[in-house]
This record gives C-alpha cells, sequence and structure tokens, in this order.
C-alpha cells in the first residue's frame, strides 16, 4: 500500500509543478525538447502538429508518427514504451500515469514549417526507453499553456517535454562517427527506416526527406537540408514523384537523370559520398492516369525511372542498392498505392542496412573493387557489377556454389533462362538471407 501511494504521490508532485511552474521557453543550452502545440486525438488533415493525448484517450492512425510513454517513479519522468513511424497502423487506449503523442509532420506546408521541423529534429533522435518530462501541462485538466494558432504563425506554447536520452550500446562500425544525411520524398521520412538502419549500423542517419518532393525540390532545399549537416554519405531515394507528378515523355526521364548527376555533382563539391537507393514499387493500376496512356500506361513508364538510376549510379561510380526489385507484391507490401507499410518498411531496413554493412568499406572510404574468377575466366567483379561470359542461370550459380537467386525486372529466373545484361545477382548468406547484389553486365 506505502508503495501504490508514493507512486501516486510522485506523479501528483510532477503534475503540479510542471503545470503551475511552467519554464521560459527559451531552451537550456543543449537541452532537447519537444512542444505541444495541441491536445486530443489527431487527425489525418493536421499538418505539423505535437498533439499530447491525456490519460483517457487513444492513439489512432496511419499518417502521422506515434509515441506513448508510462511515468516511472524510479526516474520520476516518463520513459518511451513504443514509438511507431507514420504509415504504419497502431491503435492504444491511453492508460493512466501516461500519455500518448501524435506528430503530423510535413515541412512541405508553411503552416508550422518551423515548429514541425524544429520537433523532428528531436523526435527522429528518440528511442524506447528515453525518458521525457513535462512542462507547462495539467494531466488532471488535460490541458497545456499556449496561445494563438499554429496555421497562422501565432502560436507560442509553454508546454513541453524536456528529453533524457538512454545510452546507446552500439558496437564501433565503420560508420561509427560518420555523417549520413537521407534526402528524398515521403517515403524517405516516413516509416521510420532511417532510424532502424542508423541503430544498425552504429551511426545516426539525419532524415530530410519531404512529401511530395522530386529531384527538383530537393535540388532547391539541398543547401537548407543537406550540405549544412557537412555530410560524409548521401542517401538518394527518389524517382516515384518525378515519375508520377510530371507530364510523362521521354524527355521527363533525360531530366530526372540530369538532376540525379546534379545532385551527385552537388554531393561530390561538399566531399559526401552518395548512395542512390531506387524507391519501392507502386501500384500502378490505381495511378494510371489518362496522361500515360499514350507510352503504354503507367506501369510501363515508372520502371524507366528506376533504370535511369542504375544508369546514373553506374555512370558516377556511385553505390546503388536496389529496394524496387523485393517490392513483389504491392497488396501485401504498401498501405495504399505508393507508400510502404510495416511489412514493406522492414524491407528497405533489412536490405538497407545488410547493404551498406557489406560495402562499408567503399562507402567510408576504401575501395572494395577488385577482381574474383573460376580461374577460368568466366566472370569477374567490379564493385557491386560482376561481368560474365553469355551462360545460363544454372552455369552461373556453380561458380558460386548455388548461394545465389538471379532476378531481372523483379522476377526470379529459372535454372535453364539465360543471364542478361540489367539481371540482378543476390548473394545468400548461410541462412539462405540475401546478402549483397550484383548488377550483371554480359562480356
Amino acid at each position: 500500500m506505502k508503495k501504490f501511494l508514493s507512486f501516486y504521490f510522485s506523479l501528483y508532485i510532477i503534475f503540479i509543478f510542471s503545470f503551475c511552474f511552467p519554464t521560459d521557453v527559451c531552451a537550456i543550452e543543449g537541452e532537447q525538447r519537444l512542444y505541444i502545440s495541441k491536445t486530443g486525438e489527431m487527425w489525418n488533415d493536421y499538418v505539423n502538429m505535437m498533439n499530447i493525448v491525456f490519460p483517457g484517450g487513444k492513439i489512432s492512425g496511419l499518417y502521422y508518427h506515434k509515441l506513448y510513454a508510462e511515468y516511472d517513479p524510479d526516474v520520476g519522468g516518463f520513459v518511451i514504451i513504443d514509438k511507431v513511424p507514420s504509415h504504419v497502423s497502431y491503435t492504444k487506449e491511453v492508460g493512466l500515469a501516461s500519455f500518448g503523442l501524435c506528430f503530423s509532420y510535413n515541412p512541405e506546408y508553411k503552416e508550422g514549417n518551423e515548429f514541425g521541423k524544429n520537433n523532428f529534429k528531436v523526435w527522429d533522435k528518440l528511442r524506447v526507453g528515453d525518458v521525457l518530462y513535462p512542462h507547462g501541462m495539467d494531466f488532471t485538466e488535460k490541458t497545456i499553456i499556449s496561445t494563438g494558432k499554429l496555421s497562422d504563425g501565432t502560436l507560442k506554447t509553454n508546454a513541453y517535454f524536456s528529453v533524457t536520452f538512454s545510452e546507446r550500446e552500439n558496437e564501433p562500425t565503420a560508420f561509427t562517427g560518420k555523417k549520413i544525411v537521407a534526402v528524398g520524398d515521403s517515403v524517405t521520412c516516413n516509416g521510420g527506416w532511417t532510424e532502424k538502419v542508423g541503430d544498425m549500423i552504429g551511426c545516426e542517419i539525419i532524415n530530410s526527406g519531404v512529401s511530395a518532393n522530386r529531384a527538383t525540390e530537393v535540388l532547391l532545399r539541398f543547401d537548407e537540408d543537406v550540405k549544412a549537416y557537412s555530410p560524409d554519405i548521401v542517401l538518394i531515394t527518389l524517382g516515384i514523384n518525378d515519375c508520377v507528378q510530371y507530364y510523362y515523355s521521354e524527355k521527363t526521364v533525360y531530366t530526372f537523370k540530369n538532376e540525379l548527376l546534379e545532385l551527385y555533382k552537388k554531393c561530390n563539391e561538399i566531399g559526401a559520398r552518395v548512395v542512390y537507393i531506387t524507391p519501392n514499387n507502386i501500384k500502378t493500376e490505381n495511378l494510371n492516369y489518362d496522361r500515360y496512356k499514350e507510352y503504354g500506361g503507367l506501369s510501363k513508364c515508372f520502371p524507366k525511372f528506376i533504370e535511369m538510376i542504375k544508369t546514373v549510379s553506374k555512370e558516377t561510380d556511385s553505390y546503388f542498392i536496389d529496394i524496387y526489385s523485393f517490392f513483389d507484391d504491392t497488396e501485401k507490401m504498401l498501405c495504399d498505392s505508393v507508400h510502404p507499410n510495416k511489412e514493406g518498411y522492414d524491407v528497405f531496413i533489412s536490405v538497407i542496412s545488410e547493404h551498406l554493412i557489406s560495402y562499408a568499406d567503399r562507402i567510408c572510404g576504401e575501395s572494395l573493387e577488385g577482381f574474383a574468377s573460376t580461374g577460368e575466366g568466366n566472370f569477374e567483379i567490379k564493385g557491386n557489377d560482376i561481368y560474365v561470359n553469355p551462360c545460363t542461370v544454372s552455369e552461373i550459380k556453380t561458380y558460386f556454389c548455388n548461394e545465389i537467386e538471379v532476378f531481372k525486372s523483379g522476377k526470379a529466373l529459372s535454372d535453364s533462362d539465360y543471364v542478361t545484361d540489367g539481371c540482378i545477382i543476390y548473394w545468400l548468406d548461410r541462412k539462405g538471407i540475401r546478402k549483397d547484389n550484383l548488377l550483371v553486365n554480359i562480356k
């Protein structure tokens, strides 16, 4: 009984203290804060808001980031129990001594742009186990101290959470100490894949994705959202909006190529290595607008953008990761016509992390380019390209002791099929997990 009373007394004290003595909004140097703009449940059309859901409320939704925390008297604050990214479903009733946060982040919109961007810098670093301390809010009355509106730029809030990050116990890797920026569209900025991949390779990945962006917009904001971080490595994931938003023509594909080359040039000028990542496949049948008809439909147009990414990576000798080929079942792997769901983003996380780790030395500085052969000159490997004599899948499997899969345009080839230019060879580890990919070039 004593422990029970002590728990709720300490909870009462922190609530009263936080509400009655709000701290000035000027943060202590080095302190990380999440500012609250609204109370209650989040609706999908609210942009750049950070909503708190008090006890008795409910977190439920798809198109915004979610967080759930419970009070821990041992630390005198709220420990993050769940953190769920946008485009991944999550429903949770908020219990006593708990709260939820719903964050609708989209810097594409002017409304609350700076508010959202500043919150996202902190949000992106949060992990399960971190501790949040409330200020300027009353959990009993379910109110916060704020005035004005986010939508018209008049919002002033003294409601925020200060953050204590838990210790990260990552083993040192080739990426430790490197600065990595991921730039792209909504597929980049959502799903939480940059957080997970960063944790797996032992390096923070700064997420500079913006919904609805094409290469055109990324070039315009390059200085602010990429160059400003002085990155060592830049992950570029573009292509969906570049195809879907334009009125398609053959010229459009080459405009996309030139913009990717310009991005490479800009990254090269600041000393950053580039990793081109193809976007996921999409439900082209749901987006088959009339403007694509004369070119055979979107299903014929979109793959040309994927191929152009491969072409640019080869021309610039940049590392290349093929996500597109793994999305062979869009019904299961997308939450709508374009964006991955949890299963889809799990593919992003596993494929990208495994590829970055496998080629860490090359990406981080030391080249892994070299030659391999059977002793008879049947094939050679340079970077992530393999040069082979004309042969069948069965023949090339003998070179790798059958530990490979061969794909063309996202479909697996049988042993009797011939290997052609543009095929992708996936190298398997002992557990049958894809570890690497090689782009086929016929000699």
